[in-house]
């Protein structure tokens, strides 16, 4: 898939997977298979972050040039 037609990610999808996988630390108790689980789960979220930031820095050239 080219970067060109990646599905648009929205503010409101960012704000929610933000709420929902948020950064912590390891907790007492977690498992490594746990901890392995939640910190993909967050790169995920932190990979979305940084293609939602692309794609409103595209809009605003686009709309410049």
């Amino acid at each position: 898939m080219s970067p060109h037609q990646f599905p648009h990610i929205s503010d409101e999808l960012m704000q929610a997977l933000e709420a929902m996988v948020p950064h912590t630390s390891p907790r007492l108790g977690e498992t490594h298979d746990e901890m392995l689980f939640r910190g993909g789960q967050r790169h995920l979220v932190d990979v979305l972050r940084a293609k939602h930031a692309d794609q409103s820095r595209n809009i605003l050239d686009r709309r410049i040039l």
